[in-house]
């Protein structure tokens, strides 16, 4: 069986990445989840990557919905449709704080359209 070295990941701050891929995982309790990939784009940390794990399921209040509210830039009313392959590729604001448990480890804190030049 082959494994595939990963890039390490940024320390906790704020950067400019672009969303690179989403794929489709069996995340917690083998129950669908889409991973999400985000790629330091310029700086010490260029190429360092962060992945963020969400359900499949675009509920208000959930983890996927609150994180395509935070890539579109505003809150996601009720019956809109959303594509979420027009995220990928696109660059954003994206904050990173440590674990609480563990400062050695890094989150994503929160993403935000970025303006680009």
């Amino acid at each position: 069986m082959k494994l595939f070295i990963l890039p390490e990941t940024p320390p906790a701050g704020n950067f400019s990445m672009r969303l690179t891929t989403r794929e489709e995982i069996l995340g917690r309790f083998q129950k669908p989840a889409y991973k999400w990939t985000f790629q330091v784009e310029d700086g010490d940390h260029k190429g360092k990557q962060i992945t963020k794990i969400t359900g499949i399921e675009a509920r208000r209040g959930e983890s996927l919905c609150n994180f395509l509210s935070e890539l579109q830039g505003r809150e996601l009313t009720p019956g809109e449709s959303v594509d979420i392959d027009d995220f990928i590729g696109k660059l954003y604001d994206v904050t990173l704080t440590s674990r609480q448990n563990d400062s050695s480890s890094v989150v994503i804190h929160k993403v935000a359209p970025a303006v680009e030049e």
